[in-house]
């Protein structure tokens, strides 16, 4: 279920949580209204073209330099004050302004959506729908007052968005996955694979360097608290795979074909180079996350929807029981790793599976953690076979991480021609 599915409820959005999560805390929120239409959008599309008329190639040149863009803007803001000046709608100053600096955003930047990525506040900028925009501040979701003109112009905004870093959107390729210049991470989805319209998310990349010591601490994380999540995630993937001999086979071929190379690409680039592997190691996460429970404490008094959070109460987020939930999973409790193949990822809803948390404090060695994972389980399964030893079922037990009680007793032999 997609991040847009959960916000979209009967045509309307439920304050970013939809009906599937209504029954986990109780009561229906009212959809907003739809906001009325922009008085001033035919008044912005002849400026606009107008623009684009007289400047022609020249708005192609930003980027060059520094000293390229400001003459850039400073041409496309007096072609903006001129073609107003011909236009006989009446306006008001402040009205002038607004529509000088939409127009200007649209033509240099990325339109409604730079002022929130000139807002330090925002952290996250998410687009559901033309008229369906939500961000991201200080951890809590809420609506934006910026809005597209329709889907066609928000179309344009997320094509200019990745070309700029080299990549395309269209019908043969719907969907991106890119990180801009500064850092922020850029999603965008495009009709078929979405069926609502374009989609886009913006993760900024924060301004605030680190200090020395929270580069310290960040590294004894990666190091110390990465550790023992990743190796028990490590285990049960194995046992999962040992239990579903299927399964194992077709990974097993796939990391054969890439060992199997004449080059070898390096590690960094095996978490791509290896969907089926990887797939199976999402799945082993969300059927024994590595850490079941997430415990939270409100800094100040809060509320979601009814519910009232007061400062300083025990709050637990707990992913074992999201992630095995009837409402988000077919047959929860099995192991199918195709929910994480490559053409099914992007129907999983942002919250629906957290195995690392998520937003603001999400944990800090997710990619890393992957990117082991991968390289440990391609060399194991390389090598060796795991196999169940005996009819041995283990418990889960919460220390921490999921254990298993007693252990994952398997057998364990030399692949054929290799040791």
């Amino acid at each position: 279920m997609g991040l847009h599915d959960r916000l979209n409820r009967q045509g309307g959005y439920s304050n970013g949580h939809g009906p599937e999560l209504d029954v986990l805390v109780g009561g229906q929120p009212d959809a907003p209204e739809r906001r009325p239409a922009d008085p001033y959008a035919e008044l912005k599309g002849r400026i606009h073209h107008a623009c684009i008329a007289k400047l022609g190639p020249q708005l192609y040149a930003a980027g060059q330099s520094e000293q390229s863009n400001e003459d850039l803007a400073e041409k496309v803001l007096r072609v903006v004050t001129e073609q107003l000046a011909l236009d006989r709608t009446p306006l008001t100053r402040e009205e002038r302004r607004q529509v000088t600096r939409e127009i200007t955003d649209d033509i240099l930047g990325y339109g409604p959506l730079e002022p929130l990525l000139r807002d330090d506040s925002v952290t996250e900028v998410m687009v559901n729908n033309y008229d369906r925009v939500f961000v991201e501040r200080n951890g809590k979701i809420e609506v934006a007052e910026a809005t597209f003109v329709d889907n066609a112009h928000l179309l344009r905004i997320i094509d200019k968005i990745v070309s700029q870093v080299g990549r395309r959107i269209d019908e043969a390729s719907p969907m991106v996955d890119a990180r801009l210049p500064d850092g922020s991470r850029v999603n965008a989805i495009i009709p078929p694979l979405s069926l609502t319209g374009p989609l886009l998310t913006i993760r900024k990349f924060s301004k605030r360097r680190l200090t020395m010591e929270e580069i310290e601490d960040n590294i004894l994380t990666f190091i110390g608290a990465g550790h023992e999540t990743t190796a028990r995630a490590l285990g049960w993937t194995l046992y999962l795979l040992a239990k579903a001999p299927w399964e194992r086979d077709a990974i097993e071929a796939e990391i054969d074909e890439f060992m199997g190379q004449a080059s070898i690409p390096p590690p960094h680039k095996w978490l791509d180079a290896l969907p089926l592997t990887r797939a199976a190691f999402e799945e082993a996460m969300r059927l024994y996350p590595p850490a079941p429970s997430i415990n939270r404490e409100p800094i100040e008094d809060d509320q979601y929807m009814d519910l009232k959070l007061p400062k300083g109460a025990a709050v637990l987020v707990m992913p074992w029981t999201v992630h095995r939930h009837r409402l988000y999973w077919d047959n929860p409790d099995a192991f199918i790793p195709s929910r994480f193949h490559p053409e099914n990822r992007d129907k999983l809803d942002r919250f629906q599976y957290l195995p690392f948390g998520a937003g603001p404090r999400v944990c800090i060695g997710a990619t890393f953690a992957l990117q082991e994972a991968i390289i440990a389980l391609a060399t194991l399964l390389h090598r060796y076979r795991f196999d169940p030893a005996g009819d041995y079922k283990p418990w889960p037990v919460q220390k921490l991480t999921t254990q298993p009680d007693g252990g994952l007793p398997m057998n364990i032999t030399p692949r054929r021609g290799r040791g």
